[in-house]
């Protein structure tokens, strides 16, 4: 099974996301891929300083949907406190195991699962 590498630019997905313009994936600290031109993510990329918001949260698992009585959205706050599952176990950076492309992770506030969208990586292909 062949996947990409998810670097700089990737955007995500929530389930639970009301419609919205994309999210972008920020990589901290910057891990370069060799002979590549953009940072790669890792599985520990899953903080809130790497995952903003989605917009507007349909969840009514999320305590805030829950608790209005017409259920509208509410701003989303992506609390993830768990890494990414899976990711490119052959391939690390700075000891970091790389993140990929069917990599995904979950919600704690409002249960949503949150995946890549688009890798960014422009084809570069890692096989499993």
């Amino acid at each position: 099974m062949t996947t990409k590498l998810v670097l700089l630019g990737a955007r995500l997905k929530c389930d639970k996301a009301a419609p919205g313009p994309p999210t972008t994936l920020t990589i901290t600290p910057a891990h370069l891929v060799t002979g590549g031109r953009k940072p790669a993510a890792v599985v520990d990329d899953h903080l809130p300083t790497n995952i903003p918001t989605f917009g507007m949260c349909t969840s009514t698992t999320n305590p805030a949907v829950a608790a209005d009585p017409t259920k509208a959205p509410k701003p989303c706050l992506p609390q993830v406190p768990a890494p990414w599952s899976s990711g490119a176990e052959g391939i690390r950076f700075d000891g970091k195991i790389a993140l990929t492309d069917d990599s995904c992770c979950q919600c704690a506030l409002g249960a949503g699962k949150i995946t890549i969208d688009d890798a960014g990586s422009e084809g570069l292909r890692v096989s499993r």
